[in-house]
């Protein structure tokens, strides 16, 4: 990220995003092996493996964790919401294309909630807005996990 990265064009005017980016001594950006045996030889001196993973992750500074003290699972019936919502086999390209572009763009707006953290990484979730043949301003909060260097990927298109 450059030095400019921190600032968003937001109604007329350019905004301090503040970005930060997550540094733990001694772990590599980069993901892969050197990363993987860095971490767990820091564990195995006592550092917490949630803090290593996030190492060379960035994250706006202004966005505050989530707590709940309970998890929600969507285990079932995703088929059948999407079906519900209007949409059909032949809209999943549509659908990826839009997650996609959509939470790029609000991962660098800062326009995401934090969520769980733990040793495989930090989740967090985008609210993605689609239309069907027979809804507009469809509402869905996705699920996606940080890796190091800006890099989101989904884990699940309905989250918390």
């Amino acid at each position: 990220m450059g030095i400019f990265d921190n600032f968003i064009y937001k109604d007329g005017e350019s905004i301090d995003n503040s970005w930060v980016k997550w540094f733990h001594w001694g772990v590599p950006d980069e993901e892969g092996r050197e990363r993987e045996k860095t971490r767990n030889r820091l564990e195995g001196l006592g550092h917490c493996k949630p803090c290593t993973v996030l190492s060379g992750c960035y994250f706006v500074k202004s966005r505050r964790y989530i707590f709940s003290n309970e998890e929600k699972y969507l285990l079932n019936g995703k088929r059948e919401l999407f079906e519900s919502l209007g949409f059909l086999k032949e809209d999943s390209e549509y659908l990826k294309m839009e997650f996609d572009v959509q939470a790029k763009q609000k991962y660098l707006n800062g326009d995401y909630e934090i969520g769980k953290l733990d040793e495989h990484g930090q989740r967090i979730n985008i609210t993605i807005t689609v239309d069907s043949a027979t809804r507009k301003n469809i509402k869905l909060v996705t699920g996606w996990m940080v890796y190091p260097l800006g890099k989101i990927v989904c884990t699940t298109p309905l989250g918390g």
